[in-house]
């Protein structure tokens, strides 16, 4: 698969204190080593502050810090990334990964190694994985009477509108196409972040607690 996490490499931050990004197609190990330690090391990146919400806006139920993530995403610096995105975004537990659609499915519904693992609050979705593919998965989800009310958010590199058009039609949440720097990038996260850890009010998670078969 090819994503917009595959397409950027850090290479340096410059005398002038800005990140140089060309193009790489895929980043190697030391790519995504110096892009997460970037983000979550360089003074010379500022992180993004919480956003200005109006006064009686937010989650009583779902502070920032008790937000649990599942992104499901095939490549591994892909995933890597946008977990050092939430983190520097201030959501440093409940972040998860799965690397394909049938171990998203097994996560869901508890089973073998994920049997303890919380439910997530809201899902991370690409749509090109192997085995199953995403709109299979999402297909699946929301098939399901005690998952089918977990936000799906598709976040893909495709602006196919056929996919869209599928996503929606498959009851997504939303779909986001990938941004195209880190920057940008960042900020989307970090908006994710606060829209579903603090503006939205989520399902009560011990309704899908048991028999997720």
């Amino acid at each position: 698969m090819i994503s917009f996490l595959d397409t950027i490499s850090l290479t340096q931050v410059t005398e002038e204190n800005s990140l140089d990004l060309v193009p790489h197609w895929p980043p190697g190990p030391e790519a995504v080593a110096h892009a997460t330690a970037v983000v979550g090391e360089s003074p010379h990146l500022t992180p993004v502050g919480p956003l200005d919400m109006p006064q009686g806006w937010g989650n009583g139920d779902h502070s920032l810090n008790q937000l649990d993530v599942l992104i499901i995403e095939n490549d591994p610096a892909a995933a890597r990334l946008t977990r050092e995105a939430f983190r520097e975004a201030g959501l440093v537990t409940g972040v998860r990964t799965v690397r394909d659609g049938d171990e998203a499915l097994a996560h869901l519904r508890r089973e073998g190694a994920h049997a303890d693992h919380p439910h997530p609050d809201v899902i991370f979705l690409d749509l090109h994985l192997p085995k199953k593919s995403g709109l299979e998965v999402l297909k699946e989800i929301k098939q399901n009477p005690r998952l089918m009310v977990t936000p799906v958010v598709i976040v893909s590199g495709s602006e196919d509108p056929q996919e869209v058009r599928e996503a929606y039609e498959l009851h997504a949440s939303c779909y986001i196409r990938k941004p195209d720097d880190l920057h940008e990038f960042l900020r989307f996260i970090q908006v994710c972040f606060e829209f579903w850890g603090s503006v939205v009010t989520l399902p009560p998670k011990q309704e899908m607690a048991a028999g997720m078969a």
